[in-house]
């Protein structure tokens, strides 16, 4: 099996969303995406059928002075 390389993840933290991951994509001619994973904090039992994380597409905001 040969793996290629399509992005990189940084450990964050913030008081709101506790740690996450957050980094960029590599789609080819598709493009770029940022993206952020959160833990499922909704999964109680370790045996549940539900994800452990979940991955979001990030957009960046418009920031105005």
């Amino acid at each position: 099996m040969s793996l290629k390389k399509i992005g990189a993840l940084w450990v964050n933290e913030s008081p709101k969303a506790g740690r996450y991951l957050s980094g960029q994509i590599d789609f080819g001619a598709l493009g770029k995406s940022d993206i952020v994973i959160f833990e499922n904090n909704k999964k109680d039992d370790p045996d549940s059928n539900l994800p452990d994380y979940a991955i979001f597409l990030s957009e960046k905001q418009n920031q105005e002075d």
